[in-house]
Order: C-alpha cells, then structure tokens, then sequence
C-alpha cells in the first residue's frame, strides 16, 4: 500500500511490483558478485605438508630449541609443517610440533624461530616438471639445500636435487 499524491490509500500495481523485485533481484546479484570478487582475492587455507629431499631422501625437521635439519623420514610432528600462503604468494612453514617458523638470514642462517611474518620467515615455491618443489627465501634469495656433505642449509639456488623437495 502507499499513499497517492492526493493522499487516497492505493494498492501496488503489477508493474511496481516489477520494478521493486528487479531492483532486489539486482541488489542481490550485485552483492553475490561482490562476494565472488572477495573469496576470489581471499587467501588459500593453510595445509600441513612434510617435505623429504629428493637427493637425500631424509625429510625437513623442527627442533624446539631452534634448529631446523634433515632427518630420516619418520612421520612426527616434528617433520610437519603448517603452510600459510601470504597474499604475495610467499609462504611461511610453520613446524607443528614447536610452533617456530622456518626463518633464514644473513646473520643467523637457517633455523626455526618465532613467526613474525617478516620475509626472513617468507619463502618462494616453484613448483618443478617433475612435481618436485624449490623453496627460496624472500629475504636471503638463497634456496633450502640438503646434501650429506653438508646437511640442512640454504644455499645460492641452483636447480639441483639438493633443493628440490617433495
């Protein structure tokens, strides 16, 4: 019901009765299409993966009193990590069992440490033809590199199955 211009009651008619569902109709689908555009620019959920070199066969480890190495394969806590993808498509690798964050720099090298998402704890993935992975820091610029010559580090990257992981 509304009121006409010369205040006589009146009933909608069939074409403003159109007219309001079109605009709702188009009200709803403008902000369904808004909701699109969000979930499309919204972050990917994060994943616990374990990560095991193809050179040496041994998997990346936690260590709660900080350190990050290459371990014989075995399934704990201390072999997974938390991905989170960043907006910039970096991710941080967050251990499961210490909470530390994996975390390179000049000064103190490779080891777990608290997150604080700086890009010492941000690092690259390319992913490889052979559906292997490479991890380079986005602070550093080196890649995470296990060989038994010189175990868990990170190392000028080089595309050798010392940093290519699974």
């Amino acid at each position: 019901m509304s009121i006409g211009r010369t205040g006589e009651m009146r009933t909608p008619n069939r074409r403003s009765l159109r007219r309001a569902a079109g605009l709702t109709a188009a009200s709803i689908a403008g902000a369904f299409s808004l909701g699109i555009a969000g979930a499309s620019t919204a972050q990917a959920a994060d994943v616990v993966n374990t990560f095991k070199n193809q050179a040496t066969g041994n998997c990346l480890e936690g260590i709660e009193d900080g350190r990050a190495r290459s371990y014989p394969c075995v399934g704990t806590s201390t072999q997974q990590w938390n991905v989170h993808q960043w907006a910039d498509s970096t991710r941080e690798l967050k251990n499961l069992k210490t909470g530390l964050c994996l975390d390179d720099s000049n000064a103190f090298g490779l080891r777990t440490f608290p997150c604080n998402a700086t890009p010492f704890q941000s690092w690259y993935v390319k992913r490889w033809n052979d559906g292997t992975i490479e991890f380079k820091n986005q602070a550093t610029g080196r890649c995470l590199d296990d060989s038994a010559a010189y175990g868990l580090r990170t190392f000028p990257c080089n595309a050798t199955p010392y940093q290519s992981w699974y």
